[in-house]
């Protein structure tokens, strides 16, 4: 469950990649550091974790670290992004949701709940090695894509807190009846 009209579609295009999120280890941020270190792309980093000292220490200038942001930040940078880098494997993930109710796609490990949540070639591009070339060719292949912010909001929208509200009051009906 997202709140997604907490997200909005920017006009403005930034010329970086964005993680959001805890920096910890299972979460494999280090893959999105070296990839977009050797492919030489900006990547911002929003978030505070153990492994923050670690990723510093293998990024170069590319790379940007803000730390923890308010949330008003967190989402001017996530609706301007050309994409969400999501390495790691989740059970749901919520971030990548909040991305595409921001009209910007993702890159992600093709396992977890990504798969329920991003649409191959619409709303997004999975790799499916969690490993630094297996990604580097993911961000090379969304490079020559094109996304269509509204869409990847509309799909977004399936997965509203409303939506998901209506749902469990739907099964609730169901199963009592």
């Amino acid at each position: 469950m997202v709140r997604c009209n907490l997200f909005n579609i920017s006009e403005n295009d930034g010329d970086y990649y964005l993680v959001v999120s805890r920096l910890v280890k299972y979460k494999r941020y280090d893959l999105a550091v070296k990839a977009c270190k050797e492919l030489n792309r900006k990547l911002v980093i929003i978030g505070e974790g153990p492994e923050k000292e670690k990723l510093q220490s293998m990024a170069n200038e590319n790379v940007i670290f803000l730390g923890r942001q308010p949330d008003e930040v967190v989402k001017k940078y996530m609706s301007e992004c050309k994409a969400l880098i999501f390495p790691g494997k989740e059970d749901f993930g919520i971030v990548p949701v909040e991305a595409q109710a921001s009209g910007r796609p993702v890159i992600a490990f093709g396992e977890g709940g990504v798969l329920d949540s991003v649409i191959p070639d619409e709303t997004g591009v999975f790799f499916h090695e969690q490993s630094v070339e297996s990604l580097k060719e993911a961000i090379i292949q969304f490079e020559h894509m094109k996304f269509d912010k509204n869409k990847i909001r509309q799909h977004a929208l399936n997965f509203d807190e409303q939506v998901f509200q209506q749902k469990i009051k739907q099964y609730i009906e169901e199963v009592s009846k």
